[in-house]
């Protein structure tokens, strides 16, 4: 998928970079779409456990935040391939590929929901700002993953952990919170 793209991608350039015969291949799936489900829902288990041994790993929120975050801007740069399956051709592949995509991207609402009792100002934000949260996070991370650029990508760990913590903690503890953080990154632990 990431060197020709779903469309383009057929089951006969599958079987031969899998190095599988085509009769193995269809014991296993229906079709090209079976096979991409199959891809996109494997490691959706592995990054959630991952981010939240991060996650949990510090004692405070906002050094949580960042580490998971790491921890997810690590995997995606390690496992590029699958970071550009899950994060960018998944809207080449339909509907189901589209609702497991945004799926994950819920699932990481849970690290923010701590956020609400940061600060009592932080409880009068709209419940529905975790998914806004982490949709512009994962917008992010999806437009690097599409331009292949893992450099930038992880260089923006500071910008996106002021993203996901600024609406809890007001802009300008944000950013002084963010700059401790990476300057001294292994102290919340």
């Amino acid at each position: 998928m990431r060197a020709k793209g779903y469309a383009e991608a057929t089951v006969n350039d599958i079987v031969a970079m899998a190095r599988v015969a085509k009769p193995v291949f269809y014991q296993h799936f229906t079709d090209k779409q079976d096979a991409f489900l199959e891809a996109q829902q494997h490691p959706t288990q592995h990054i959630l456990d991952t981010c939240a041994e991060a996650y949990f790993s510090a004692k405070q929120w906002p050094e949580r935040i960042w580490r998971m975050l790491n921890a997810l801007i690590t995997l995606i740069v390690e496992n590029p391939a699958i970071s550009h399956l899950r994060l960018v051709e998944c809207y080449a592949a339909g509907p189901t590929a589209i609702r497991r995509a945004e799926e994950i991207t819920r699932s990481f609402t849970i690290f923010l929901q701590e956020g609400y009792h940061h600060r009592p100002e932080a409880q009068s934000l709209p419940r529905l700002s975790p998914q806004a949260i982490t949709g512009a996070i994962f917008e992010i991370i999806r437009h690097h993953v599409a331009q292949r650029d893992y450099t930038a990508l992880a260089a923006h760990l500071p910008r996106l952990a002021y993203i996901a913590t600024a609406p809890y903690t007001g802009a300008e503890d944000a950013i002084r919170l963010v700059e401790e953080i990476r300057q001294h990154p292994n102290r919340g632990a």
